[in-house]
């Protein structure tokens, strides 16, 4: 692992106010965390570097006729060799892979080895695995095998589409139905279009694109809101957006229209931190959840709420001003800015003359107009640009990675927080790519830990605000309880498998302590993890080659309850209550 010049040195930036638990009813502890920016790997010559999705990147060579691609780690080893037509993104740790020419190919999946766990045989398959099952086309026709290459649907359907909430949208004889995974027609082909299950509803339309009208399907088929919809959205938080005669408003699961469908534009199809943005006769304002118009029609553009601010816009684009108002409508940061994006991190970008800097929530401008770009803060940095080159500073402005790079990957998602994914990130100079990671600091945690009233000694870290210990560690506090789980590992999958109720079975070193030293941590961007045969999401941080894991997330997924106690700090595992955030 090399160290450059540009990462040297601790980056130490002040993490805004957090809670050691979400739960916890008022702000709790907060600290600077040092970060250090090292680059595993540079030199590399790719024509093309995609990013990292579960520790492993996109990357292709062109050789003057064709360009192939494959994947390397964050240290540049090809861990699938470069000689494949194109290749999809790991999930659920696969990735469809093709080879052929002249527009036929054939498609198969390998795995973060580089083997082709499922052979190359298929004229054509889905995005990625979801739910552990994968649509892919054969003769013509489409079906879903398992992550085992196990064709589990047969190949009779004209179209699909993926797995959600345990069921698939598929198409036969130009209807649209679904199926279960073990292939069951579970709600019969009688719609013209369908969404995906969502908190379990999903869009179904009858009649064609120009005249159909949509409304909602519970599992079973049935027509649970009226089909009086032109156009309807998937449910959030209890809520969908729908449109009728090009006015725009929310259901409820009901069908009842909470938010009158009144609107002329919406902002996102969701709800934001219990709002949304809406237009009303050319202005934009904010409804809540009840329909209620939370902040009032004046403005010429609004975003979504972002860390309790919404950046809102006063005329129109070539002379017009944005600031920041508050959920009440107050004008917090004042409408003196060309442009603005949303709060990350406490940080805004803003431009003014030509010029990006960044202002924080009482608009203090905390970096200097002088940036000719900038995005949104993610992992206590974001990416800027001057004069053509790229870089990134910390939340004092300090060019921590300095601003020598042709470009850094990625950039766009950026603006809402996402040049660094899973710590990783790749940038360009003078032709050649390098990878930069981002390590954290681990501190050993302070507080005392009772597993069902008794305490108990664990070795565990404090980073990022958030408490994380060894996945067997908490598998061994809690076996023999009705909440015990087992630790194993699923051979097909690469993934770590966990299975609820089943008594953990150690493996030697369980419970040791540590030496009360902070150490360096990165993230495990290459985790999978499944509980009960489904992939879940838990972060991971590795120290010292070992796998620390949130203990909010994991308690959360066997439902055992978590308390702290503010005034002592201590942290409760709890097998007999459940969990709440």
């Amino acid at each position: 692992m090399k160290k450059t010049k540009i990462i040297n040195k601790f980056i130490s930036f002040a993490i805004a106010l957090i809670l050691i638990f979400s739960f916890v009813p008022a702000v709790a502890t907060v600290d600077t965390s040092d970060i250090i920016v090292i680059e595993t790997a540079s030199g590399l010559e790719f024509d093309e570097f995609d990013g990292f999705h579960e520790g492993l990147a996109r990357v292709s060579k062109y050789d003057g006729k064709k360009s192939t691609w494959g994947f390397i780690d964050k240290t540049g080893k090809e861990i699938v060799p470069v000689i494949y037509e194109w290749v999809g993104y790991f999930h659920e740790g696969l990735a469809s892979v093709c080879t052929g020419n002249n527009y036929t190919y054939k498609w198969g999946f390998v795995d973060k080895s580089g083997n082709e766990v499922i052979p190359l045989i298929y004229d054509n398959v889905g995005w990625s695995f979801s739910e552990g099952l994968i649509s892919v086309l054969k003769d013509g026709k489409w079906g879903f095998i398992d992550k085992e290459g196990n064709e589990v649907v047969p190949f009779v359907y004209d179209s699909v589409d993926y797995f959600s909430e345990g069921l698939a949208p598929v198409q036969k004889n130009d209807k649209w139905g679904f199926i279960d995974k073990t292939g069951k027609e579970v709600v019969p082909f009688v719609y013209d279009n369908v969404g995906y299950f969502r908190e379990g509803l999903a869009f179904a339309q009858k009649g064609g694109w120009d005249t159909g009208k949509r409304g909602y399907i519970d599992k079973t088929g049935k027509e649970v809101v009226p089909f009086e919809y032109d156009s309807a959205w998937g449910f959030s938080e209890g809520l969908a957006v729908v449109r009728k005669d090009d006015k725009f408003g929310f259901i409820d699961k009901t069908g009842k229209e909470v938010v009158p469908v009144v609107y002329d534009m919406y902002s996102v199809d969701s709800f934001s931190e219990d709002l949304a943005a809406v237009a009303k006769d050319g202005k934009w304002g904010f409804v809540d959840k009840a329909g209620n118009e939370a902040v009032p029609f004046i403005y010429d553009y609004a975003y979504e709420f972002s860390e309790s601010l919404a950046s809102v816009r006063k005329g129109d684009w070539n002379t017009g001003k944005s600031g920041f108002i508050d959920k009440t409508g107050k004008e917090i940061v004042p409408f003196e800015y060309d442009s603005a994006w949303s709060f990350h991190e406490g940080l805004a970008a803003v431009q003014k003359d030509g010029k990006w800097g960044y202002t924080d929530k009482t608009g203090k401008l905390i970096v200097p107009f002088k940036y000719d770009l900038a995005g949104g803060f993610n992992e206590g940095l974001a990416v800027v640009i001057k004069d053509g080159k790229w870089g990134f500073i910390d939340k004092a402005g300090n060019e921590v990675v300095p601003l020598i790079y042709d470009v850094v990957y990625n950039w766009v998602g950026s603006i809402v927080g996402n040049a660094f994914s899973g710590g990783l990130t790749s940038v360009r100079k003078d032709g050649k790519w390098s990878v930069l990671q981002l390590q954290y600091k681990a501190s050993p945690t302070q507080s005392t830990v009772y597993v069902n009233g008794a305490e108990t000694n664990f070795e565990a870290y404090f980073i990022n605000g958030n408490n994380f210990f060894k996945l067997r560690d908490l598998a061994a506090a809690v076996n023999g309880t009705d909440k015990q789980f087992a630790v194993g590992w699923d051979e097909v999958t690469n993934a770590i498998a966990l299975a609820s109720g089943q008594p953990y079975i150690t493996v030697g070193g369980e419970m040791a302590a540590g030496d009360g030293i902070a150490k360096s941590a990165a993230i495990n961007a290459a985790i999978n993890i499944s509980k009960d045969g489904t992939p879940v999401e838990i972060t991971a941080y590795i120290i010292n080659d070992n796998n620390f894991v949130r203990l909010r997330d994991v308690m959360r997924l066997f439902d055992i309850g978590v308390t702290w106690d503010p005034a002592t700090g201590d942290v409760g595992i709890d097998t007999n209550i459940g969990y709440t955030d």
